[in-house]
């Protein structure tokens, strides 16, 4: 941006042309180094995530979809709420969106934290349901909305003492507007201070719920406490309310704390809904096989972990070759291009 914005390096200068095609640029960076480190790092090279990707596996499309269409849903609303009430907060002029535009500025960088987090719970939680750790996925979720939590109550009190501080960043002190502009932005900082919390909340939650697979519900929460009360609420605050573009941040501070109840609740309820695992005696404790990546017409050696027991591969197109594995031997098996994760099997029945 630096270079492209202002013509430094010996670039040209290409202002706001310039931070798009360096926007550009950093996103496709980010997508090539991430690819590769996805391909040929170790352990994710073992999963060969391009291995065939001409031949699509529609169960995996639809599971896919199924689960990740709500959550692109869910961040078009979110943006949607706050792109639709810039764009009405310029119905009262160029200092309010100006003032608009600066305080924004703090509550988005905050998020990058509580939107870590989030992400983190989804893979922490997952995890645990994966491996059927209920104790593990309450405690994954919970943990990491508590950090969110005092992480944006330190931030609303450090923005509600300086605020102003906050908003002279952005501004030119000798320009004649400066001084309007930086007097609402600095009373728009204390809303944005109020929404941190709630907002980083939601984050987590919705992070929490992705790790459960849920995506649908979140979704509909979030349309119905952005649209329904945050946008709606702003709205007939600013207009009918006479609290101008005040009103809509009230709107911010409704909507995000809808979101933040309602998705914490359905978290709290989630976690709890599941199920224990059933205990197994030590004598019928399953063995686990990994899950690998095979070619078509080549055969991979499995090492089964010193279990003497007939091994059941329902998966249609994988054969068990061998007789009973048993300690110390391998198990080879052929699949005929298709990836498979197999689940412990206990005398012809699925284990726990």
């Amino acid at each position: 941006d630096y270079a492209l914005i202002f013509g430094n390096f010996g670039l040209p200068r290409l202002e706001l042309v310039g931070a798009g095609i360096a926007t550009s640029i950093i996103n496709w960076l980010m997508f090539l180094v991430l690819l590769a480190i996805a391909v040929f790092a170790k352990p994710f090279r073992r999963y060969g995530i391009l291995g065939r990707f001409w031949r699509p596996d529609w169960f995996q499309f639809r599971q896919i979809f199924r689960i990740g269409l709500p959550i692109a849903a869910m961040s078009m609303l979110e943006a949607g709420f706050f792109f639709s009430s810039i764009f009405i907060v310029g119905q009262f002029g160029a200092h309010a969106i100006a003032a608009t535009m600066i305080a924004l500025q703090m509550p988005h960088i905050t998020f990058m934290v509580p939107m870590g987090l989030g992400q983190a719970a989804t893979v922490r939680v997952g995890q645990a349901v994966g491996r059927r750790d209920v104790r593990g996925a309450y405690r994954s979720g919970w943990v990491a909305l508590s950090i969110a939590l005092a992480f944006m109550s330190v931030m609303t009190a450090i923005v509600l003492a300086i605020p102003q501080t906050f908003a002279s960043i952005y501004l030119d002190s000798s320009h004649p507007d400066s001084s309007a502009v930086l007097a609402l932005a600095a009373s728009y900082l204390i809303y944005a201070a109020f929404f941190q919390a709630a907002d980083g909340i939601q984050a987590v939650a919705a992070g929490a719920l992705r790790g459960l697979s849920d995506t649908t519900w979140p979704m509909v929460i979030a349309a119905f406490s952005y649209w329904g009360i945050g946008l709606t609420s702003g709205l007939a605050l600013a207009f009918w309310g006479g609290f101008e573009a005040a009103g809509l941040w009230m709107g911010f501070v409704l909507g995000l704390s809808s979101a933040a109840f309602l998705l914490t609740r359905r978290c709290r309820r989630a976690t709890r809904a599941l199920s224990p695992p059933r205990e197994l005696p030590t004598a019928e404790k399953p063995f686990y096989i990994r899950q690998v990546q095979l070619d078509i017409c080549r055969t991979a050696m499995i090492a089964l972990p010193g279990m003497g027991r007939n091994l059941h591969l329902p998966q249609q197109g994988v054969h068990f070759l061998g007789g009973q594995p048993t300690s110390g031997t391998n198990a080879a098996m052929a699949c005929h291009g298709r990836t498979h994760v197999f689940e412990p099997f206990l005398q012809g029945k699925p284990g726990t």
